[in-house]
């Protein structure tokens, strides 16, 4: 496994609400030191390898997509970046119910920033 592909595990599987914010802070500033192209192909890796963490968290599709979503609406990623996934990944996987859960439950209300919020990751 590559180093991206374990900072975006580490960053992303914590459950506990109060640390997303600083993880998506962390991405932002991160910017400046890794390249975008970077950051995707960790976020791509991780949810091709999304099959995997079902089995020790039940809650991937949720946990992942909250923070997809944040990570989508802090302009981390490009929401271009979602339909990108989306052509990647088999369509039975868990990476494609997240990308599907992100853009049908996140990110398609009016007001996605606030229901991100809500949601703990503010």
């Amino acid at each position: 496994m590559s180093s991206n592909h374990n900072l975006t595990n580490v960053l992303c599987t914590q459950t506990s609400s109060r640390r997303k914010w600083p993880r998506c802070y962390f991405l932002r500033c991160m910017l400046n030191v890794i390249n975008l192209n970077h950051i995707r192909d960790g976020f791509v890796m991780l949810l091709e390898s999304a099959d995997d963490f079902v089995v020790d968290t039940p809650d991937t599709v949720d946990v992942l997509a909250l923070f997809l979503a944040r990570v989508v609406v802090d302009d981390i990623l490009p929401q271009d970046f979602l339909p990108t996934a989306t052509r990647t990944l088999q369509v039975s996987s868990i990476g494609y119910q997240v990308v599907q859960t992100v853009k049908k439950s996140y990110l398609s209300a009016a007001h996605h920033a606030k229901l991100v919020d809500r949601n703990g990751v503010e």
